[in-house]
């Protein structure tokens, strides 16, 4: 479960929810506090402490909250690692169950695999998860960046080392120190 009331917020207030907006969210995490969604999920009539929550948000809420067990923990922890409800939703329809295993394991697939994020969100994830430096998988995403981002830029199907080389390293050393 989220440790910030922001995932929680952004998720409550995710489409997901309809009728459900950001001042709802809010007014849902300041009532049962950071552990909301535990507490409607073991108890529904907790949202009755909610002001003016309607009869039928509180139905919503509690049963999409129950669809959506597993997937409502993995976009919260992807809206802690720094993504938004789109992109959350995005990695999340990519991966489904898998996601937060696979990202653990190599978060720079997502710059390879999902529209919207480059290799600089990758590596911010990557940072978080302690792959830093020389990881191998850092570097081999980079590498894929860079040759995509030149083959789309200038056209070509071929690229020469010497020149994907020094871009390779200048987005690595400004992304992240090498350790």
């Amino acid at each position: 479960m989220p440790s910030t009331e922001t995932g929680i917020i952004q998720y409550l207030s995710s489409d997901l929810f309809p009728g459900i907006g950001t001042k709802t969210a809010t007014t849902i995490v300041d009532t049962l506090g950071t552990n909301a969604i535990n507490r409607i999920l073991n108890d529904g009539t907790v949202l009755d402490q909610v002001p003016r929550l309607s009869t039928e948000r509180k139905e919503t809420l509690i049963s999409v909250l129950e669809q959506n067990m597993g997937m409502e923990r993995t976009v919260i922890q992807l809206n802690e690692w720094g993504f938004g409800p789109k992109i959350a939703m995005r990695i999340y329809q990519a991966y489904r169950d898998d996601t937060l295993q696979l990202l653990k394991e190599n978060p720079y697939r997502l710059a390879a695999e999902i529209e919207g994020v480059g290799f600089q969100r990758a590596d911010e994830l990557g940072r978080q998860l302690g792959l830093t430096g020389d990881h191998p998988s850092r570097i081999k995403a980079a590498v894929l960046y860079i040759v995509n981002e030149m083959v789309q830029r200038e056209g070509h199907v071929y690229i020469d080392a010497e020149v994907a080389l020094p871009e390779m390293k200048r987005l690595l050393e400004t992304s992240q120190p090498v350790e």
